[in-house]
């Protein structure tokens, strides 16, 4: 796996580059884009391999035939630490989601999800 730290420079022209849609490459430009300084190139698809085609949070299946759809189930590739956050996008920081736990999960941390459920049951 390649790893790049970037200049300020660097990270500039990078942003401006365009790869394939759901390639590692466009998934890594799009963590540049977003602000990451630490990009390994990853491919989505191998993460999901790794978690099992299972979602991290609530354990539900995510279809490898819901990849790329617009459904609860579907797999979404996950920053622990969000990259606006402060989150390298790197194999470490990456794990599975369904579609419905990274809506729910945005830019938060797995501990505010749950202060903020708690405080919502209460």
């Amino acid at each position: 796996m390649a790893k790049y730290t970037l200049t300020p420079e660097q990270h500039e022209f990078f942003k401006r580059l365009k790869f394939p849609n759901g390639s590692a490459r466009y998934a890594a430009m799009k963590a540049l884009a977003r602000g990451a300084m630490i990009v390994d190139i990853i491919d989505p698809r191998d993460i999901f391999i790794r978690d099992g085609w299972r979602c991290k949070r609530c354990g539900k299946p995510t279809p490898e035939s819901l990849m790329g759809k617009e459904q609860r189930a579907s797999p979404t590739l996950d920053h622990v630490v969000p990259i606006v956050r402060g989150g390298e996008h790197a194999a470490k920081n990456c794990r599975c989601l369904c579609q419905a736990c990274n809506y729910l999960k945005l830019d938060k941390l797995d501990c505010e999800l749950e202060v903020s459920s708690q405080a919502t049951a209460a």
